[in-house]
């Protein structure tokens, strides 16, 4: 898993921010 860019949600965003 890229820990650094999945949110709090489990999705992944470009910045890891949700």
């Amino acid at each position: 898993s890229d820990s650094c860019c999945i949110t709090n949600a489990g999705s992944k965003s470009a910045n890891g921010a949700f």
